[in-house]
């Protein structure tokens, strides 16, 4: 029995949320949308789920490509996947996500 393939969930809003944000590493207020594949269920050359976006500025959007997700994410100490989900969660609200950007890079210098 072949299971359904499920459609990328899409969500043009919260990407444009997640490009107002400061960037996860360095508080850049300009911001990328950076999908995080790490735990995702995508496939090879897949995009994961517009759910799971954290805000990068262009400089470390393009370093997190070029040294691989999990070498990136490594160094900087911080897991992007729970992260992507809660400013998902609280999509729209940029005081709140502000404040989860924080507390994830307190974490991060801990």
């Amino acid at each position: 029995m072949l299971i359904p393939k499920q459609k990328r969930v899409r969500d043009a809003g919260h990407l444009k949320f997640i490009r107002v944000l400061p960037c996860v590493v360095c508080l850049s207020p300009m911001s990328e949308a950076a999908h995080v594949r790490m735990g995702s269920c995508s496939g090879m050359g897949q995009k994961p789920d517009d759910s799971l976006t954290v805000p990068l500025c262009s400089i470390h959007h393009r370093e997190q490509h070029n040294i691989g997700e999990r070498t990136f994410w490594e160094r900087e100490g911080i897991d992007p996947a729970p992260l992507a989900k809660r400013l998902y969660a609280i999509s729209g609200q940029y005081q709140l996500a502000t404040l989860e950007i924080t507390r994830c890079r307190t974490k991060k210098q801990s």
